[in-house]
């Protein structure tokens, strides 16, 4: 059984790689910080199989203090999310937020759920503004993280 859900095999190693480096928590903070612990506990959810339930996480459910999508599907929950998230920003170190932002712009452009892909691109532009920088389009990520032009057939034998 694998980690990742199927959908990720066909990115290129360098994509996987970027949605794996944002799965941790800041370091140096509480365990149970609550402004980073739910975007975090979406986060997991949207990019790990549950290994108590060996699949995704469906809609509403809860797995445990690692993953939630509990709330995930509610304009209102993501916002107070995307809210309560964007208070702490300046509290967080930059390489933590800077891997949380562009694992957000891996699931934004490539996740195949709509919802997911929304919700995720809006996280991702709010990091943008934040920072002050312009939204990459998809193009540019592709060919930023297409594992140095090596064909993807090749990236998995």
């Amino acid at each position: 059984m694998k980690l990742l859900p199927d959908w990720t095999e066909a990115l290129p190693l360098q994509q996987q790689a970027v949605l794996v480096l944002a799965l941790r928590g800041p370091d140096g903070f509480p365990k149970f910080y609550p402004a980073c612990k739910d975007i975090l506990y979406y986060y997991r959810a949207c990019v790990l199989k549950a290994a108590h339930f060996g699949r995704m996480l469906r809609d509403g459910e809860h797995c445990g203090s690692l993953m939630t999508l509990r709330g995930f599907s509610k304009d209102d929950l993501w916002q107070n999310c995307l809210n309560r998230f964007q208070e702490i920003e300046d509290e967080l170190p930059i390489h933590f937020y800077t891997h949380l932002m562009h694992g957000a712009q891996v699931l934004a452009y490539k996740h195949p759920d709509l919802l997911t892909r929304s919700r995720w691109l809006s996280f991702y532009f709010q990091c943008c503004a934040y920072l002050h920088l312009p939204p990459e389009p998809e193009t540019n990520m592709d060919e930023r993280l297409a594992d140095f032009g090596r064909p993807l057939e090749l990236e998995h034998e």
